[in-house]
């Protein structure tokens, strides 16, 4: 694997999407998403907030759905 394809396959994977539960009342995109609700994040998304604004979806939770 070259360095190029290398960074390809870590930005690919930071681009990719997961699910995460609202923890507090969230404003992202313009779209507002409440206390319980999901919303796909990337991980860079993700990094600011979570803790405080949103946690990951349960493995579980994810498998069951």
């Amino acid at each position: 694997m070259t360095k190029s394809s290398a960074a390809g396959a870590t930005a690919a994977a930071k681009a990719a999407k997961a699910t995460y539960l609202v923890k507090s009342p969230l404003n992202h995109n313009g779209e507002l998403y409440a206390v319980t609700a999901e919303v796909e994040l990337t991980e860079a998304e993700a990094a600011p907030l979570l803790g405080h604004t949103v946690e990951p979806k349960p493995e579980a939770a994810t498998k069951a759905a």
